[in-house]
């Protein structure tokens, strides 16, 4: 039997944990809350209220709440929740405490500790079951402040809880994230629905004066700004004593109400303070009547607040504030006294212990919510702004009439005590009682009395009150005013003259000017209110001003006349001076103030609209015209919104409950006003159609733009009256007894007048439309840009009228019309597209299945326009997703004229009849669904439906259905089906966007990319031109560049600094910025629509997938099912869906590699590994279904791999850091290790690839064994046992461990650089050693040794090379390491890990100065390259980009010519050049590059002739004893080497870099003998040698360049002696210091010392040393690998001293000789050096050693030595001779002297050396 499964709704949770073990179960934890939702015998199924999951699972593991106790678990469980995120929290702070301990931050330790303390006690309250409901937000509260001080970013949903992947969206958590991020960000104008004031509350305190009378106190708030009173006065009237008159303390108190946020600028209290006294003291009378005097003033500032508040005074507690107060005894002062005490004015003098304290109390809030949360202020009174709100809302209304007094001018009443008293006087002369506001407690009364200044004949008073009147009063009464004169004496007062006006003249109240009151006086006769009749006139007036502050009244005569404008009178229709008059009045709004307009909107619209109604069609037009202007104005409000406004007028006007009594009846005074308001939709309609037919006229071009502008209001008056009339005709149907048939008929006469009215709109619609397609004329732009800004306000009113079909097929053809080209058009466009999404029609069922497809077209036209427009595209797709997964089955899809005109009963049949035809054929196009209504009733179906349901019951069945609509979950494969497409359009903006960030990057580092560095060798020679001493600036800067190609992914920041384009470069900074918030955006938006993919809904979601990822995106829709039976449609299918997958796999890639979000954002950051392993985990699933076996697809399962293992490695998911377990503490303590479960994938996932394993053993085995490094022991066993298999694998296709071992060797180098070599080391090798003594006999066959020796050497090597710190102390030791690994990963073939060694020798001799040698080092990578296109390097490494062969070998040379100038090697820079010339001259044909290079090649030679250069010198050393036989020094024991010093290092120096290196090392000039040797010590042997030319050597050996004795070296034949006899002194320098392999070291010595001549016995040791290699090299130390000994004999040394003399002899003479040269001092001493030792016995030692007979006898072999000497002397005297010439002409007059003395001397020299020429000759 089947179990049944019933409906239920219950709530509970698990007691014990149930584990899943069907296809429909959902697995449990104990604790867990459910939603149960069905139930049957013994099952549940429900939703997990923590995980979200759906399915089944026992009734018996569940505890069901019971209603009585429901409130009370649900408490508990919010308890629970609490505690689960202080645990997890508290996890967070544990790390964060350590890290504030190590850093030694004490009082933030002490803070974290004091917060964790209190989260503690809060856990343990908890546990022990006490209730802390009331304490939840303060301890949420507290952790937020807490997160946020430590850089946290704490985010929650409304309820309080944290916010997380289980109770929210990604977007919405991105959202939340992006809020509280951006601090500071441009404001979109935002549509003001409400006036935000604010209210002060006053209440007076104490007073404390020095007077001893009654006073008044005159309260009112000033705006200094505008030098204002503000509000309205606020009397209170105290005694003698200065206590109140009146005991009622509230009239006490007042509120200053409706203050807005532009008063609290400047804003002051001030009181004014009036003495109610007698004129002068008069002891007759006691009885004396006392007037109101000026007597003083008091003031205090009012301070606001940021945010808006009220600052107090005092104390924090305390409300009181202390106002000011000056008395003055000056009347003429007392006007202006508030302003002189604002600007301290030394006139106001100020005492002390006068003083008036008050009480004053801020809230920000309107007045209406301020009187219901504070009740005792509702008897208070108040106290108005004098203006009117900058805002008028709906239901406003404010009708008040004041007085403003200025002053007086009595030139009649000199001398006199004048006083001005007004009141209000009806037309019989009598004035009216209580119109005049005074002091509270006195009510109202019907005079109001001035200030009396004493003899004062020009008074200024400058006082205000407020009249209360109604309209009829207004119109007939007068405002009267007396003047009299104050007896000082008597006290009394006598009448001087008087003035009236009426209030209203000319059907208009006053003007609100200034205006002068003339003045009469009476003759014998009453006062009249006609003076000018009976009295006479004088020249005293009174200036005053009359202020209307209200919505209903107005002092503007156009609009009285409009509103007194009787619209039905038929003798003004039928009268022609009245049209025109009417018209007039009618044409003048248009002229109307807009301040006006906003003020008095409602009472025009009440009298234009009745008026489009008029039968005069001139008339009519003029309102029409009138109220579209209106509107337009009102709309292009900057500060205020109206559209709102508006709308709200709007529904009210058109409300039919405005019309009707307590009855439902119509309110027989309003029907005709109500049938024009029904009626006015004809006319707007007929005139609106009108002006758009004729939007081509430029005489129409200003009112058909305020058409255009106010189209969508004009839109709503339209439908609002057409509802407004069916609702009526429904109320009369409803009111009167008509039987049912012929009610019927009636209801169908007006369905088909409605649908007149739709046809009638939908001609202004389209011709609304077809505006975007005119081309013609020039004006015509304007008009379209101003109409399509109103595309989007009119859809929102098409569904009150239309059905949705026909709604989103005009919404998509009139957005169709809209050409992209002006950039306001395409912005309104996008803005509409945008607000689209966002409204409730694209939730809407039938909405959006006609527009989600447009929308996606237009998003795939415009997002690669420009950045802006990528961004909005975003902001679209991600509103569509979530209006997708909110979506309701809105009412919306029933137009509601058809529920209006039919009734409720009828709706249901509309939508079975009518809308389950939406898509038939047979429909007419033109009337669309309404006519199929039409045709389609008939009346014994009406008749039928009325007769089988009551109204009451189908009105309650329609709403039952509309409200399930609503409830009802969305079908979650009908959402996949229409946003596959979104899902690709994602990812194809992601791959655009990332294309363009990438671009930028580019563009920031190249500058013309290549020649980046051109720019700072530009600098150099600048700079050397102009000033040398700025080399080390200039090299500094250099250094800089250099870093800018070496570091990547950090140059846009970088460059930002330098001055290389900056300007360019600052905008790709903007837009660098801004295109990654839009790559943020990208990911949480395809985010959130993965995590609604349900499992086994994949693969569905990759089939739809594969059915848009076409190259034409036009088919960026759901297209029909592949016919699955043809094959090659399956293939095709299959194919497509594969590289749909592939390209899913690649942007998962993408997100994993590079984190995009901010490293703030922990929540969305977890959030996405948690959705990526739910993709993963699913793909494995799809992979072994669909893609394996003979299904296998190589690229697909290499991508899922590859996606795997970035997931496992990825750093933020390493949760074992404390940093990273802190930072994700709350995602770890919810959802555990996610690694884990990857890492179980992979294995599952290699294995089920068979013997497809091999294919990856290549590209994984390094990642597999990468895993072990990773501390999760789970892990780390994955990795080993995966690596182990690509073993096997690789050994028995191969029977080789190549690619296995170069795993290893790249990961033992990654464990060198992160310091975990012994973690691998103690993990890997005693994992493999043991796999391979079990396994290698029968596996390996003896051959896994090779695995092991090759592994061991490797090691050995790199663990040499990084126990040296990267020092110049340890240069030599790890330059020979890195030659030796150099050669030994040559040998393996090992090129990758060779690359990257060699810029490890690159970089440690750029960081020590090394430029000559780094840029060696670099051609070392540049010989192993070729000069191919076709290679390509995939990846970027080593600081490169990705490029082409040709193009790494073109960009490392470069950089070698570069540093080979920077070494100041110029020669071998320019070596290089001629290289790439070649190339780019005769194989790229790169003319732009080659003329940049050819302008380096320019300077470099330049550099040369003008650059003086200093070169190294030379040392051998020699490493000797038995001190350096160990491991450590295996590399130097008894080795010699010679070393190259630094730039001017002198041979102390090195010695003592060596002493340092080796501090118990006994350090000489010798080599240390055999005994030496023996000992443990360490001998050093150390001596400056010099680089010798190569025919020096041959010529010292006794050989020829051509004898069997060869010298191997790199610079064995560029020192060859040059055919020409003069070269310049830079080019001999160059030439003796590069290309050097042969060194030389001489060691003078005597045998048997003559002590008269030690010419005689001196002899020379030279001894050669013959190189491994030749300076400069890639390193500055090359063993020595031959020595040779050679002794020269004394004649020998002789005729080399004098060779050496000779030559530069003569270069001095070839040098002077061109008499150019002006510093003679060289020459000079060169002359006398030789000169004067020949005479002083030079040469005499040179006859008597060897021109002697007796040398000849005892050497006879020595005969053509003797002969050269003498030859070379002869020679010298000759070079003297012609240099002494030459140094007589050049000679200074200072030296002449000396050039004598030289000259004489020579002359003896001849007379010395002349022997010895006679006995040869």
């Amino acid at each position: 039997m089947t179990n049944i499964w019933k409906s239920v709704s219950k709530k509970g949770y698990a007691l014990y944990n149930f584990k899943s073990g069907g296809k429909y179960q959902m697995s449990l934890t104990s604790g867990e809350r459910v939603s149960v939702t069905e139930e049957t015998v013994g099952w549940f199924r429900g939703k997990s209220l923590a995980t979200s999951k759906i399915g089944i699972f026992p009734s018996n593991f569940i505890q069901v709440f019971s209603k009585t106790k429901n409130n009370e678990i649900e408490k508990i469980y919010e308890q629970e929740e609490l505690l689960s995120e202080i645990e997890s929290v508290l996890i967070g702070w544990r790390y964060l405490l350590k890290e504030l301990l190590f850093s030694k931050n004490v009082i933030d330790h002490l803070f974290l500790q004091g917060k964790i303390t209190q989260l503690l006690t809060f856990r343990n309250s908890i546990l022990k079951g006490q209730n802390i409901s009331k304490k939840l937000a303060p301890i949420r509260k507290s952790i937020d402040q807490t997160s946020k001080k430590f850089k946290q970013i704490p985010i929650r949903i409304p309820s309080g809880n944290q916010m997380t992947e289980n109770n929210s969206e990604v977007l919405d958590i991105h959202k939340q994230y992006e809020g509280i991020n951006i601090i500071e960000k441009k404001k979109k104008k935002v549509t003001i629905k409400t006036l935000k004031t604010s209210q002060l509350h006053f209440s007076f305190e104490v007073c404390i004066l020095s007077i001893n009378e009654q006073i008044e106190l005159n309260f009112c708030l000033y705006d200094n700004t505008k030098n204002e009173v503000i509000t309205e006065n606020f009397i209170i009237i105290l005694n003698k004593e200065l206590t109140p008159v009146n005991t009622n303390p509230l009239d006490l108190e007042t509120i200053f109400s409706d203050l807005e946020k532009e008063d609290q600028t400047d804003l002051w209290l001030i009181c004014r303070i009036v003495k109610l006294a007698p004129l002068s003291e008069s002891k007759e009378n006691k009885k004396v009547k006392r007037y109101r005097r000026p007597f003083g003033c008091g003031v205090v500032k009012l301070d606001f607040d940021q945010e808006g508040e009220l600052i107090k005074a005092g104390e924090e507690e305390s409300n009181e504030f202390q106002l000011t107060v000056c008395l003055t005894q000056q009347e003429a002062l007392y006007v202006n006294l508030p302003r002189m005490m604002i600007q301290k004015d030394q006139r106001a003098e100020i005492n002390q212990a006068n003083r008036i304290i008050i009480s004053l109390k801020h809230y920000q809030t309107s007045l209406k919510e301020l009187l219901q949360m504070e009740r005792k202020y509702n008897n208070l009174t108040t106290s108005k702004k004098l203006e009117l709100p900058s805002l008028i809302l709906p239901n406003y209304f404010r009708d008040d009439f004041y007085l403003y007094l200025e002053k007086g001018e009595f030139p009649s009443s000199k001398n006199k005590n004048v006083m001005v008293v007004i009141s209000i006087r009806e037309p019989e002369n009598k004035n009216k009682e209580d119109c005049i506001y005074t002091e509270p407690s006195r009510g109202l009364n019907s005079e109001w009395n001035s200030l009396v200044y004493y003899h004062n004949s020009t008074p200024i008073w400058n006082e205000n009150f407020k009249f209360q009147l109604t309209n009829e009063q207004m119109e007939n009464d007068y405002i009267f005013v007396q003047v009299y004169d104050i007896n000082s004496k008597k006290q009394d007062k006598k009448l001087l003259c008087f003035g009236s006006i009426k209030i209203e003249q000319n059907d208009s109240i006053i003007s609100d000017e200034l205006m002068s009151l003339q003045m009469y006086k009476k003759k014998n006769m009453s006062i009249t209110l006609n003076p000018k009749e009976n009295c006479a006139q004088v020249k005293d007036n009174v200036k005053f001003k009359v202020i209307l502050k209200s919505n209903v009244n107005t002092q503007n005569k156009s609009l009285n006349d409009l509103f007194r404008y009787q619209p039905f009178d038929k003798d003004s229709l039928s009268n022609k001076r009245k049209r025109e008059e009417n018209l007039k009045k009618i044409q003048q709004m248009t002229f109307v103030n807009s301040d006006f307009m906003q003020i008095y909107y409602e009472k025009i619209f009440d009298k234009l609209i009745p008026i489009l109604n008029i039968e005069n069609e001139e008339i009519s037009n003029a309102s029409f015209e009138a109220i579209t202007r209106i509107i337009s104005k009102l709309l292009l409000s900057r500060a205020i919104d109206y559209k709102p406004i508006l709308t709200n007028y709007i529904h009210n006007t058109f409300s039919i409950f405005k019309y009707t009594d307590e009855r439902g009846e119509l309110i027989e005074e309003k029907k005709q006003y109500i049938e024009s308001l029904c009626n006015s939709h004809l006319y707007l309609m007929k005139y609106l159609n009108n002006y758009l037919k004729n939007v081509v006229d430029v005489k129409l071009k200003d009112i058909i733009h305020s058409i255009l502008k106010g189209f969508a209001l004009i839109l709503k008056f339209i439908i609002h009256s057409r509802l407004l009339d069916d609702s009526i005709i429904k109320n009369n149907i409803h009111q009167k007894k008509i039987k049912k048939k012929k009610k019927l008929q009636y209801k169908l006469s007006r369905a088909k007048k409605n649908q007149e009215f739709q046809n009638e709109l939908l001609n202004v619609l389209t011709t609304f439309s077809q505006i975007m397609k005119l081309s013609k004329p020039q004006h015509i732009t304007r008009t379209q840009s101003i109409s399509v800004l109103r595309y989007y306000e009119t859809y929102l009113e098409l569904p009150k009228v239309f059905n949705a079909n026909y709604v989103a097929q005009f919404i998509n053809k009139s957005l169709k019309l809209i050409i992209r080209g002006q950039k306001i058009v395409d912005d309104e466009k996008m803005k509409i597209l945008s607000n689209l999404s966002l409204s409730r029609l694209i939730k809407a069922e039938p909405y959006r299945k006609e527009i989600i497809p447009y929308l996606f077209q237009e998003i795939i036209d415009c997002y690669s326009v420009s950045v802006e427009e990528l961004d909005n595209c975003v902001n679209i797709l991600g509103n569509i997703l979530i209006a997708t997964k909110k979506g309701e089955n809105l009412s919306q899809q029933f137009p509601e004229l058809y529920k209006t005109i039919l009734g409720s009963e009828y709706s249901n049949f509309w939508r079975n009849t009518v809308y389950s035809n939406k898509q038939s054929s047979n429909i007419d196009k033109k009337n669309n669904l309404n006519n199929s209504l039409l045709n389609n009733l008939n009346f014994n179906q009406l008749i039928n439906a009325n007769n089988n349901n009551q109204n009451k019951n189908n009105d309650q069945i329609l709403n039952n259905n509309i409200i399930d609509e609503k409830k009802s979950k969305k079908n979650k494969e009908q959402i996949i089906d229409q946003l596959a497409p979104l899902s690709l359009l994602l990812i194809k903006m992601f791959n655009h966007n990332l294309h363009r960030i990438n671009q930028i990057i580019n563009n920031s580092i190249e500058v013309k990319s290549d020649f980046l560095v051109m720019e700072g060798i530009d600098e150099i020679y600048n700079s050397q031109k102009i000033l040398q001493e700025k080399e080390e600036r200039i090299n500094a800067q250099l250094d800089l560049n250099v870093k800018k190609l070496r570091n990547y992914n950090k140059l846009l920041d970088e460059l930002n600094d330098s001055e290389i384009n900056n300007q360019i470069l600052n905008e790709f900074k903007e837009e660098y910025s801004l295109r990654k918030n839009i790559q943020c955006k990208i990911i949480s938006t395809f985010l959130s629509f993965f995590k609604i993919v349900e499992r086994k809904q994949f693969y569905k979601l990759l089939k739809l997938m594969s059915n848009v990822n076409d190259d034409d995106d036009h088919h960026l829709n759901n297209k029909n099912q592949y016919d699955d039976d043809d094959d090659n449609n399956r293939n095709n299918k299959k194919g497509k869906i594969k590289n749909t997958f592939i390209y899913i796999l690649q942007f998962f890639q993408n997100l994993i590699k590079k984190e995009n979000y901010s490293n703030k954002w922990d929540e969305l950051i977890w959030t996405k590994f948690s959705i990526i392993l739910k993709f993963l985990d699913e793909s494995f699933l799809i992979l072994r279904s669909h893609y394996s076996g003979s299904q296998y697809n190589r690229e697909l399962w290499y991508n899922f791999f590859k996606t795997l293992i970035l997931f496992v490695k990825n750093p933020l998911l390493q949760i074992e850091e404390e940093t990273i377990k802190s930072k994700f503490s709350n995602c770890i303590y919810r959802s555990g290790d996610l690694r884990t479960d990857v890492a179980e994938i992979l294995r599952r996932s290699w294995y089920l690839l068979g013997l497809h394993q091999k294919e990856f053993i290549s590209d994984f085995s390094k990642e597999f064994l990468f895993f072990i490094l990773l501390p999760n022991e789970r892990i780390k066993q994955i990795g080993f046992e995966l690596y182990y298999s690509t073993v096997l694998t690789e050994f028995r296709q191969n029977s080789k461990f190549k690619f296995v071992i170069q795993a290893v060797i790249a990961i033992l180098d990654k464990c060198f650089r992160i310091n975990k070599f012994n973690t691998f080391q103690d993990i890997f090798f005693d994992s493999i050693i043991n796999k391979f003594e079990v396994e290698d006999k029968n596996i390996f066959f003896g051959k896994s040794i090779e695995f092991l020796e090759e592994s061991y050497k490797t090691i050995d090597l790199i663990q040499r090379f990084n126990q040296y710190k990267e020092i110049p102390q340890f240069e030599e030791e790890k330059t020979s390491i890195l030659l030796q690994l150099f050669a030994h990963l040559r040998t393996h073939n090992r090129f990758s890990m060779l690359f990257r060694y060699i810029h490890k020798l690159f970089e440690f001799n750029v960081k020590l100065e090394n430029f000559t040698e780094a840029a060696n080092t670099l051609l070392l990578y540049s010989d192993m390259l070729n000069w191919n296109e076709k290679d390509i390097f995939q990846r970027a490494e080593l600081g490169y980009p990705k490029e082409t062969t040709v193009s790494r070998k073109c960009r490392i040379l470069k950089r070698a010519i570069l540093y080979f100038e920077k070494g100041k090697s110029y020669e071998k820079a320019i070596e290089l050049i001629k290289i790439l010339e070649n190339y780019y001259e005769n194989v790229n044909y790169d003319y732009s590059s080659l003329v940049q290079i050819t302008k380096w090649k320019v300077r470099l030679l330049s550099s040369i002739v003008n650059n003086p250069r200093v070169f190294s010198n030379y040392y051998r050393v020699g490493f000797f004893g038995k001190g350096f036989n160990r491991p450590k020094y295996i590399d130097i024991y008894n080795k010699t080497f010679v070393y190259k010093g630094q730039l001017l290092e002198q041979l102390t120096t090195f010695v003592q870099t060596i002493k340092t290196k080796f501090p118990n090392a006994t350090i000489g000039p010798d080599e240390p003998n055999e005994e030496k040797l023996e000992t443990i010590e360490q001998y050093i042997q150390i001596a400056k040698v010099d680089p010798t030319r190569l025919e020096d050597y041959y010529s010292s050996t006794g050989s020829s360049s051509s004898s069997s004795t060869t010298i191997t070296g790199s610079g064995s034949g560029n020192l060859k002696k040059t055919d020409k006899v003069h070269l310049p002194e830079y080019i001999k320098q160059f030439q003796n210091n590069y290309d050097l392999n042969i060194f030389v070291y001489l060691k003078p010595f005597f045998k048997g010392k003559d002590k008269k001549n030690e010419f005689k016995s001196l002899w020379i040791r030279k001894d050669y040393y013959i190189l491994n290699g030749a300076f400069p090299s890639s390193h500055r130390r090359i063993e020595i690998k031959e020595h040779r000994i050679i002794e020269l004999s004394p004649i020998q040394n002789a005729i080399g001293s004098l060779e050496t003399k000779n030559n530069e002899l003569k270069e001095f003479n070839n040098k002077f000789g061109t008499l150019k040269e002006t510093n003679v001092n060289p020459f000079t001493m060169a002359l006398n050096g030789v000169i004067d030792a020949a005479v002083n016995g030079g040469v005499f030692k040179y006859i008597d050693a060897f021109f002697v007979e007796e040398y000849l006898q005892q050497n006879p072999k020595h005969t053509p030595l003797v002969e050269k000497l003498r030859r070379l002397l002869k020679e010298q005297l000759q070079l003297l001779e012609t240099g002494l010439r030459i140094h007589e002409k050049i000679v200074t007059t200072d030296m002449i002297q000396l050039h004598e003395k030289l000259t004489e001397f020579f002359e003896k020299m001849k007379t010395l050396l002349n022997p010895i020429f006679i006995t040869k000759n």
